[in-house]
């Protein structure tokens, strides 16, 4: 899943982005070295990618879907629905 907005106010539009597909035929071995990501547009069509202790972005498992909510007090949290699992939120530290 992901999502794309522009998280740290500063014009650019971002990206969030997480995965993994724990469901797989016998033939095919799971895909599961994926923690998320977040890049920062760069306003060219570039992002540079953030590590995990700077953005706060830590998704590990069979994420299904991310939604994003602001607070009023300016913070963004992002809820992670993952397969057979609780649901998970994470701030994103700007």
């Amino acid at each position: 899943s992901m999502v794309i907005d522009d998280f740290d106010n500063d014009g650019n539009l971002d990206i969030l982005g997480g995965g993994n597909l724990y469901t797989a035929e016998v033939e095919t071995p799971r895909n599961d070295a994926s923690i998320g990501f977040l890049g920062k547009g760069n306003g060219n069509g570039t992002f540079s990618f953030m590590p995990y202790t700077e953005s706060g972005v830590y998704m590990r498992g069979d994420v299904k879907d991310i939604a994003g909510i602001n607070t009023t007090d300016e913070k963004t949290f992002f809820l992670v629905g993952l397969n057979d699992e609780k649901i998970k939120s994470i701030q994103y530290k700007k």
